[in-house]
């Protein structure tokens, strides 16, 4: 019975010590004048490799920020600048998705830049690479059946998406 009463008295004083304490469920990432945010549980990996900061989503996706760049970076309960709800995160489209041979590469972005594309395998070999330039589709029938990870590189960002060949 004291046991008891002990175990519920350090439960009881736990819970009230941590009522102020709310988890933080945003990573916040500030470059100059845009912030970027990334939901916590959506984090993969978060890794500072040379000069740059890493975050790597469960979809796959990269953001890649220059360390020097960075003027900030904290979390947060609240998002500083959260997309509307369903606003598309990827500056990067691919499509068809399922794709047969060729595979289409959108570019959101407002800038215009020269992008090169990777197609790896899910180990990360590299098994395809082609400077686009004003082409913006890739072929990809000489692949086998199976899921794929496009890495794009364009500006100074790289976006990892994920396509099926059939």
């Amino acid at each position: 019975m004291r046991k008891r009463k002990m175990k519920f008295c350090v439960v009881l004083l736990l819970g009230i010590g941590l009522i102020g304490v709310q988890a933080q469920s945003i990573l916040n990432v500030k470059v100059g004048s845009e912030n970027f945010t990334h939901e916590i549980n959506g984090i993969r990996k978060l890794t500072f490799t040379g000069d740059n900061l890493n975050v790597i989503t469960w979809d796959a996706s990269t953001s890649n920020f220059a360390l020097a760049n960075i003027d900030k970076l904290f979390f947060s309960d609240t998002p500083t600048n959260m997309p509307p709800k369903g606003a598309a995160l990827n500056q990067i489209e691919l499509f068809p998705n399922p794709v047969q041979d060729i595979l289409n590469i959108k570019n959101n972005t407002s800038d215009n830049c020269n992008c090169i594309v990777e197609i790896l395998d899910l180990k990360g070999t590299i098994l395809l690479k082609e400077d686009l330039g004003a082409i913006n589709s890739i072929n990809v029938s000489v692949l086998q059946k199976g899921m794929y990870i496009c890495r794009v590189y364009y500006c100074d960002k790289i976006e990892n998406l994920k396509f099926i060949k059939n």
